[in-house]
């Protein structure tokens, strides 16, 4: 296994540990989203292809826009024998430009988090109405933090998951550990492969300034 400093260092591991995850129930409600609205349809943050692929085949024109390439790379091998037709789009949400406009925009299961502060939320909504058809929709989906994950002693190391090395079938086990920020509501995520590994970070904002106030 790579040891690299990424969650997202290998298009094949990151869907091996999705897939361990018992978290993705979403596929029908976009399905029927994608029936309702869609025409063009435009996934940010679409990674492997996790919703991209089967709305594709479910008969849908859809596109898939992702920041980090070796997903995409890993989204385009899953759909090389050409039977799909998805433009697969190397770019950020945050400022993308593209020559067409879309019925519907969405961003699933937390992505929209990656996003830390408010010019690169304002940028990426920015970036959307400005490929939204007349009457397109735009979706998020994001979570609604809980206090008592967001406040775990950071020096607590977890099993977050475990799955199958796409390389040897071996049995592989990642590891969690979080830290909050509260002057920047950001939740500091840090994740390992292996004991013997050094940790690797991801950053989620909870958007506070989002949230109606009490």
């Amino acid at each position: 296994m790579a040891n690299e400093n990424s969650f997202y260092f290998d298009g094949r591991y990151y869907d091996a540990i999705v897939n361990s995850l018992d978290q993705f129930h979403d596929l029908n409600f976009y399905l029927e989203v994608a029936k309702l609205y869609g025409g063009e349809i435009l996934e940010l943050g679409s990674g492997t292809g996790r919703l991209t692929i089967p709305i594709a085949r479910a008969g849908f024109s859809i596109s898939g826009l992702e920041l980090e390439v070796r997903l995409i790379e890993h989204a385009r091998n899953k759909t090389k024998n050409g039977e799909l037709k998805i433009t697969w789009i190397k770019g950020d949400m945050t400022n993308f430009k593209l020559k067409k406009t879309f019925d519907l925009i969405f961003i699933a299961l937390n992505t929209f988090s990656h996003l830390l502060t408010r010019v690169d939320i304002e940028n990426c909504l920015k970036s959307v109405k400005n490929h939204l058809s007349k009457e397109g929709v735009f979706i998020i989906d994001t979570f609604n933090p809980l206090l008592r994950v967001l406040i775990k002693d950071p020096s607590e190391i977890r099993m977050y998951a475990s799955f199958s090395d796409p390389d040897s079938d071996k049995i592989c086990e990642i590891y969690e550990s979080n830290s909050y920020e509260i002057a920047t509501q950001i939740n500091h995520l840090k994740y390992k492969m292996d004991p013997n590994l050094s940790f690797f970070d991801l950053r989620y904002s909870n958007f506070s300034f989002l949230r109606r106030p009490c």
